[in-house]
């Protein structure tokens, strides 16, 4: 068992939520890298991100930070706004 698997068993023994919190930030900040990477490649700030999706720029900061958690349907909005697809995968864990 390696140090930082002690140390989750730890945390999940002390705080039962801890596994569930420690997935929805996972999820959040995958998101928020994605999100940024398709700023970087479309060569926009974050405020010119966040004018061409009609939302203020704090708002959009916070997604970036993974402080907001977007609805499936304002993810294929900013897909679709910039010529993307969203594709959601549902696979079993190994």
């Amino acid at each position: 068992m390696t140090y930082l698997t002690k140390r989750l068993n730890a945390l999940k023994s002390r705080c039962p939520e801890f596994k569930q919190n420690l997935l929805e930030e996972y999820h959040l900040q995958k998101i928020s890298l994605r999100v940024i990477e398709l700023r970087l490649e479309l060569g926009l700030s974050q405020k010119e991100m966040a004018d061409a999706l009609g939302m203020i720029e704090s708002q959009y900061c916070r997604l970036e930070k993974g402080k907001h958690n977007p609805t499936v349907l304002s993810l294929i909005e900013i897909a679709d706004s910039f010529g993307f697809d969203l594709d959601i995968k549902l696979k079993k864990r190994k």
